[in-house]
Formats: C-alpha cells, sequence, structure tokens
C-alpha cells in the first residue's frame, strides 16, 4: 500500500453465540480397594464413594448413583482397574434404574492375579430422574478385586 492511505471502516460483530461449556456434569469414583465375589447370576454395584465436582447432576455417594436433573443427551465414561483371583470373563456396565445402558456393556476375559482396566464411552439420551450406576457381572463363580473406579457424566447438549 503506498504511503499516505489511511483506512477507516468497522467490520460489523454478529449476535454472541452460547456459551461454550458444559450445562450439567459430574461423577463418582472410588480409590479404595473393594473385594467382589461375582455369583454367574446378578451384577454387582460398583461403590463409588467419592464425589466429584457437579453441575446440574445428583451425585449420592453413599448408594453409588448418579440421578440426572436435566434432560438431553449425555456422554457417559466409566473406568475401572479389575484384578480376579482366576481368569474370567466378566462385563461392566451402566445401568439406568437396573437395566444395562445400550452400548456401555464391555466384556472382557481377564487373566488372573493382573491388573486389568476396562473403560467405555457412549453418547445417550437421558430423562430426568434417570439413576445411573455401575456394575460389574461374569456368567461364572468369580472373585477378586476392584482397584479403582469412576463413572463421569457429561451433558452435550
Amino acid at each position: 500500500m503506498p504511503n499516505g492511505y489511511k483506512l477507516n471502516f468497522v467490520i460489523p460483530a454478529g449476535e454472541p453465540g452460547p456459551a461454550n461449556g458444559l450445562n450439567a456434569y459430574g461423577g463418582l469414583y472410588s480409590t479404595n480397594q473393594q473385594s467382589i465375589n461375582l455369583n454367574g447370576v446378578a451384577p454387582i454395584t460398583v461403590t463409588l464413594d467419592n464425589v466429584m465436582a457437579q453441575s446440574n447432576i445428583d451425585t449420592t455417594a453413599n448408594n453409588s448413583s448418579i440421578t440426572i436433573t436435566n434432560a438431553g443427551n449425555y456422554e457417559i465414561t466409566y473406568r475401572a482397574i479389575v484384578n480376579l483371583n482366576s481368569e474370567g470373563e466378566v462385563s461392566m456396565s451402566v445401568q439406568n434404574g437396573g437395566q444395562n445402558l445400550a452400548g456401555t456393556i464391555e466384556t472382557l476375559t481377564l487373566p488372573a492375579t493382573q491388573d486389568t482396566v476396562l473403560t467405555n464411552t457412549v453418547i445417550t439420551a437421558l430423562n430426568n430422574n434417570d439413576t445411573l450406576t455401575l456394575v460389574i457381572s461374569s456368567g461364572s463363580q468369580l472373585d477378586g478385586n476392584i482397584e479403582a473406579a469412576s463413572l463421569v457424566v457429561k451433558k452435550i447438549d
């Protein structure tokens, strides 16, 4: 641009968009080792006795559950470190009111006496008062420990 020219204009800004943040989130976790005795029939609720930061959900550490208070689409993530006394197949899932949520079931054959991480992430629609718990089960009689576990939800719309 040659010397002596001065540009004077304004670029109009549009209306501000929505805030980029999570409208609802939270979780539960446990770092205490918990013994498990899988009976081949009923799933066991994983004890999650610590509350993470939260907003617009209810977390209840004494019953290891998360209750949704703001319906919408949520990302659900869980992680658990499991150590069995003998090799066997286990399944972990998130349940809503006692029923497995689609896509949350992770089934693996775990080796004996070795820490193995079970983890999964799904996106699903949840309603007000849906109550989520993390459960572990097996079709066989197995025992061992859960070394640590967590369950996290984030509303994404």
